[in-house]
Order: structure tokens, then C-alpha cells, then sequence
């Protein structure tokens, strides 16, 4: 029987239609129920547990990194209905596939059992490229139903100038010239240029010998925690220096320290070496070939003199 609100009705059996129907409400629930109650009576009822999906999650995702260096990527994957059976983990640098590790459950590796959750640690190295500038590491789980899940975490790669400091300016070494007795102290001093600004963590200069390549000296900056040097930043040095001591290898006699021969040969010669560091760890090296002379006045004192020639000296080592 289907009933309309304009009080219409229709036997559904037989098409008999006709008007204006009344219907007992509490006989009409009260036949309904009994239906209803007769069914679950003879229904069996069974449960069904709900096939939900596995899921992973990755803790740290790094925004930006360097290239040429390796990070780890933690992450944890949940089984809440059924067993991980393998797992596979892509890295795309630039979009394209730079490697792909697959694991697969088995009697020697069980990945994460069913209702339960496992962490893990996938470690990652950025290739020393300079084209790179992003990439993704996609992971990818299984579980036994066929179920499937991925997390992926993308960032930014940013290659980091990695030239060793430099180039610099003109070199100045002083004293420019001292007469002195072996044994007196002095200050040592030298300056240059930085030409290009840059965060630098230390400056050295060094004395060295041209003819036996020994350091006779040393003056060092040291910012601990980097400074940054803007462009034409003077590099100066300078310290406490033992003169003309005994561990000057080799001096000119006064008389023949006009003889253009010995510059050939590097006698008496000490050249000037510059090493500058950035927070990088890139070391800058600049050798000076704005010479340190030294020759003796008189015979007795052997040592007891010294020039800095500040002008171009081809033999410089």
C-alpha cells in the first residue's frame, strides 16, 4: 500500500487506487517492530575488522641543506591491520632519481608486525655538485593486504661558496730596515689587503727561508668565532720578534750585498708566506715575493742586520 500526503493511497498488488485513507498508527509500529525483531532473531551477526591502511611518519625534514655533506631522516611506520612487508625509500636531487633502496620483510629482517609501530633512520648524502638546489626523499611502505602508503620530505639544497679567500694586495713587511746586536728584540709586522669580503676564522704570516724552506717566524688573527672582514680589509700583524739569533740560517756578508749574483741563488733571502682561513675551513695562500734580507755589517756580528725589499724579487721560492 504506499500512502500519499494528499490522502490518496495505491495497492501496490493489485493497482486498486482510491481516496481518503486512514491508518491506524500504533497497530501499523506496532507490526513494524515485530518484523524488525523477528529479523535480527534469525540473523546471524558477525565482525569485521576494518583493513586500515599503514602510515608512516617522518620526524626531522630539514628546510635547507648543504651539498657534499650527509644528514639522517627519521621516521616511523604504523601497522594497525596488517603486517609491513616492505619498504622502499627514493632520493630525487633536481627531480630525478639519484637512488633507490628497497627492504623486504624475511626470516633475517621483520619490518613492523601488525598493530604495532617501528622507527626508523634512513641516512642521506648530497653529492659534492654545484648544479643541485633541491630534493626529495620519498618513502614508500607495503603492508600484506597490498595496502600502500608514502611520505615524502622536500627541501632546498643551497651550495655554499666554497673558493679559499683572496686574492689580496700588496704586501708590507717591516721592519723595512734595522741595524741591531744578536739578541735584541723587535716587532715584527706585515700587512695586506683582503680583495673580496669573507667570514674569516684565522690569518697567518710566516717567515720562511728560500734556501732551506724552514719557518722563522710566525704571526697569527685569530677570531674564534669568525669575523666578518668587509672588502680592503688591512690584515695586519704584528709581534715581538728575536733578530739576527742563531736560528738565521744563512746571511750576506755586508761587503758583497750589492752583488746582483746573489739573488740567483737565494742567499740571504727570506720570503713571506700568507695563510687565511674562512668558517668554511677553505685556506687561502698567498706567497710574498716582498723579500726580507738579511746581511751583516761587520764582520764580527755576523747577523746584525736586516732589510725588507719591498719591491718585486723574481727568485723569491
Amino acid at each position: 500500500m504506499r500512502l500519499f500526503k494528499e490522502g490518496d493511497y495505491e495497492n501496490v498488488s493489485t493497482g486498486e487506487k482510491g481516496c481518503c485513507h486512514n491508518v491506524n498508527l500504533k497497530e501499523f509500529m506496532s507490526k513494524y517492530l515485530a518484523y524488525i525483531n523477528t529479523f535480527f532473531a534469525t540473523t546471524t551477526t558477525t565482525t569485521t575488522t576494518i583493513p586500515y591502511p599503514p602510515n608512516v611518519s617522518i620526524g626531522d625534514c630539514p628546510e635547507t641543506t648543504e651539498n657534499n655533506i650527509s644528514f639522517s631522516i627519521p621516521f616511523t611506520l604504523n601497522a594497525p591491520s596488517s603486517k609491513i612487508t616492505s619498504i622502499r625509500v627514493k632520493t630525487f636531487l633536481n627531480g630525478e632519481v639519484e637512488s633507490e633502496i628497497f627492504f623486504e620483510n624475511n626470516p633475517a629482517i621483520e619490518l613492523t608486525p601488525k598493530d604495532s609501530s617501528s622507527g626508523y633512520v634512513y641516512d642521506v648524502f648530497i653529492p659534492n655538485r654545484d648544479n643541485l638546489t633541491s630534493g626529495i626523499i620519498e618513502i614508500y611502505a607495503r603492508n600484506e593486504r597490498g595496502q600502500e602508503t608514502t611520505g615524502q620530505c622536500d627541501f632546498n639544497i643551497f651550495v655554499p661558496d666554497r673558493s679559499a679567500p683572496g686574492p689580496f694586495g700588496d704586501v708590507v713587511l717591516a721592519p723595512r730596515e734595522m741595524d741591531v746586536y744578536d739578541g735584541y728584540y723587535r716587532y715584527f709586522s706585515a700587512t695586506t689587503q683582503l680583495r673580496n669580503s669573507d667570514k674569516i676564522k684565522r690569518y697567518t704570516y710566516k717567515l720562511i727561508s728560500n734556501e732551506f724552506g724552514s719557518i722563522l717566524h710566525t704571526c697569527e688573527v685569530v677570531y674564534s668565532n669568525g669575523r666578518q672582514l668587509e672588502t680592503n680589509y688591512e690584515l695586519l700583524c704584528s709581534n715581538r720578534m728575536r733578530l739576527f739569533s742563531s736560528e738565521f740560517p744563512s746571511y750576506v756578508n755586508y761587503s758583497a750585498k750589492d752583488d746582483p749574483g746573489l739573488s740567483d741563488k737565494n742567499v740571504g733571502w727570506y720570503r713571506l708566506e700568507l695563510e687565511v682561513e674562512d668558517m668554511a675551513g677553505n685556506v687561502g695562500k698567498f706567497k710574498s715575493c716582498k723579500a726580507l734580507r738579511v746581511y751583516s755589517i761587520w764582520s764580527f756580528y755576523p747577523s746584525s742586520s736586516m732589510k725588507a725589499v719591498n719591491e718585486s724579487y723574481e727568485s723569491c721560492g
